[in-house]
């Protein structure tokens, strides 16, 4: 009767083992579940953030080209002006000038 007993406590204390060893590896399990459910909340905030910094990012460019333009434009619509102020100056001044240095000629020539 004893070694029957014995044996049952000894079958009972594995089970019990066994029970634990299996009630480690779930918790365990669940430990890594949970984190990893928790890292792909994070990766997915992440994610969110990175989609909003890019729809900055590429909103920033778009505004930045837009300038780009309208810099090109007036910088094209400066140089015509430019372009019709010199072709002013030569049309109105250039004869005055012209004059002038006729006159500083004769006077070079006289003295």
């Amino acid at each position: 009767f004893d070694m029957e007993y014995t044996k049952v406590l000894l079958i009972s204390k594995e089970i019990k083992k066994i029970t634990v060893y299996f009630e480690i590896q779930t918790n365990r399990e669940n430990l890594v579940t949970g984190i990893s459910k928790e890292l792909e909340k994070r990766v997915q905030i992440q994610y969110e953030q990175l989609a909003e910094l890019n729809q900055v990012i590429t909103h920033s460019l778009d505004s930045i080209q837009t300038r780009e333009m309208t810099h090109e434009q007036m910088s094209t619509l400066l140089t015509q002006f430019s372009c019709a102020c010199i072709n002013l100056e030569d049309r109105y001044e250039a004869p005055a000038q012209d004059e002038s240095l006729q006159q500083d000629n004769r006077h070079q020539r006289a003295g």
